[in-house]
This record gives structure tokens, sequence and C-alpha cells, in this order.
């Protein structure tokens, strides 16, 4: 018999009821529709079942592929959980994901900024055939134009450069093989197709928008439709626990009825985390500064008619010193 969690259809319920708990309702729908995905796509459409899953009637032992499988799936359980809970690296992922930010959603998008138009004359993105004078989509290079004057405050990291100097001859005064020119320009293309953020579409932006800015309904805070979390585990009583980690917890846990802010210690802090509160401030930061400050918007220029994409952080810029009068040195040393 399988335990929970090992079993694939006890697996996939958790990962759907952990996703019905998010505070919103186009996550909630991003991360059901990606695990129902996730599922069905392993399965063959003869052995697709009701649920999703496999009706395996004959026990056996899992094989390599399913059991790295199913590690995903606990792994995406768990980090689901910890963004209910409200820890910040956990939820970031999460509305990363949904946003478009990773995952396959980003790369749904980047492949149509990659991919030109065929009506117009724009070169082929086929970089098997590429020559000195190949340049990338007209789209492609407008969108890295515009972010290398807001790259230092994303997420991303790496640098913006030009496309590389081709040379015409090498060292040896020979032309310049055609293979290190098309190997140069795909080392190019591939590390700035990974730091391009590509835009959400009008309609999305502005939703997202206005729930980071409250200048709509204020999203409401997560209501948790389980029980409380228990304060002391139901498996083994405390005073049987041998380390000393669980000696902390037990601890941490005493100190929870003493007046004033109980001091946590570093192991007891490994075991149960740091979770924040999910208010509504905390869930309108997480969105400015997961969300809005790394996505562009695409809007039609009224004078020129064509599309420019804007940048808009909506928050503090990163405070930068201000050089000294004369005067206020001469104070600095009375």
């Amino acid at each position: 018999m399988n335990s929970p969690y090992r079993n694939p259809l006890h697996l996939y319920r958790a990962l759907l009821r952990e996703a019905s708990y998010l505070f919103n309702t186009a996550l909630q729908d991003f991360h059901t529709q990606h695990i129902q995905w996730s599922f069905r796509r392993q399965l063959s459409p003869t052995k697709l079942s009701r649920h999703g899953v496999p009706a395996i009637n004959v026990p056996r032992l899992p094989t390599q592929y399913e059991t790295q499988q199913l590690r995903r799936g606990r792994h995406y359980l768990y980090v689901l959980q910890r963004a209910n809970q409200g820890h910040k690296g956990a939820l970031a992922n999460v509305l990363r994901m949904a946003y478009a930010r990773k995952g396959k959603r980003r790369r749904e998008l980047l492949k149509e900024i990659t991919t030109p138009d065929p009506a117009t004359s724009e070169p082929s993105s086929d970089l098997s055939a590429v020559s000195q004078e190949w340049q990338p989509p007209a789209k492609f290079s407008m969108l890295l134009k515009k972010q290398k004057g807001v790259h230092n405050y994303l997420d991303r990291g790496g640098t913006i450069k030009p496309m590389p100097n081709i040379p015409v001859k090498n060292r040896y005064g020979k032309p310049f093989p055609k293979s290190r020119s098309r190997n140069m320009i795909k080392a190019w293309y591939a590390k700035h197709a990974h730091l391009l953020m590509p835009p959400l579409t009008e309609k999305e932006w502005l939703d997202v928008y206005q729930s980071a800015t409250d200048t709509k309904q204020n999203p409401k805070e997560a209501k948790s439709n389980r029980r409380p979390a228990a304060t002391a585990t139901v498996f083994a009583p405390l005073h049987t626990a041998g380390t000393r980690d669980y000696a902390d917890l037990q601890d941490t846990v005493l100190m929870s009825s003493q007046v004033g802010k109980p001091k946590i210690s570093n192991s007891a802090r490994r075991i149960i985390g740091n979770p924040h509160k999910m208010t509504a401030r905390f869930i309108r930061r997480m969105l400015l500064r997961t969300v809005i400050q790394n996505t562009p918007i695409v809007l039609a220029d009224p004078e020129s008619g064509k599309l420019a994409p804007r940048w808009d952080s909506t928050g503090t810029k990163h405070h930068r010193p201000v050089n000294a009068s004369e005067t206020q040195q001469l104070v600095l040393f009375d």
C-alpha cells in the first residue's frame, strides 16, 4: 500500500486542495490548470482516468521515472503550502509562475516574441544559417533596449550587452569561421532571451496593477478553510524527542503564553520557518516587488502609432547619497 503523497491520486488531490487556498482567483485558476496538465501529460489517452491518474489494479513498485515525478509533485505541494502560510520565497515563486515571470507561461510568451512576423522582412529566428549581418527580431530588440535602463531593479541577474562584434579575419589573417560566428551569436541570443522579461497583456497587467496599488477593491485576506495548525506534533510526544531542535521547539511553544514577543532560537526557526501574516498590505507589496516591478506593458504611442514598452515600478527607487555642500562639510567636523 502506498503511503500518502506517494500515491498519485492522493498527491493529485492534495495539490488541487492546496491550490484552492491561494488568495487570488487568477492564482487558483493557473495552478489548478498547471497541476491538471502536469499529471495528464504523463499519460496516454487510453490510460487516462476520470481523476487524471492511471487506474492500476495490480500492485507494483513505481519505476525510477515515476519516483522522480512524484518527488517533483511533493516539492510543488510543499511550495504551495509554504506560500499559503506566508513564506516570502515560496509566495514569490507562486506569483512568478502565474504571471509569466518563470516557467511554462514565460516560455510561451518568449516564443511569440522571438518568432518574426512573416508579413514583414524580419530575419528568420533560425540560427543554423546565420551570417554576420543577422539581427534578432524587431520586437525582441525593442524590449531588450527598453529593459536595459531598468535592469538593475529587476530580479534577473546578468548584464545586457550589445551583439558581439564578429571580426572579418582571425588572428592568423584567415577568414573568420562561420561556425565560430554562429556560436557567438547563439550564445548571446540564448543569454539575453533568458534575461528578457516578456510583457503581459494589457488587461492582465492592469488588473495586477490595480490590486498592487490599491486602486480597486482591496485584495481580501487569505481565508483558511482548514483547521488551525497544531502547536505540537501529534505523532510523537515532545518529551520523547531526543534531538536538540525539538527541545528548542518545545521551549518556543511554552514561551508563547508569556507576555511580550517570545525569542525564537535559530534551531527552532529552521523547523517552523519564518512565515508572514497574510494581510492585504503584505499581498500588495509582494505583487509590487514580484510582478509589477518585473513586468513591462506594451502600449501604442499616440504620435507615431508604434508599440512602446513602459516600465512602472510604482515603488521607491534605491536611495542614493547626495553630494554635501561646502557648508555641510564644514559642519560635519565641528
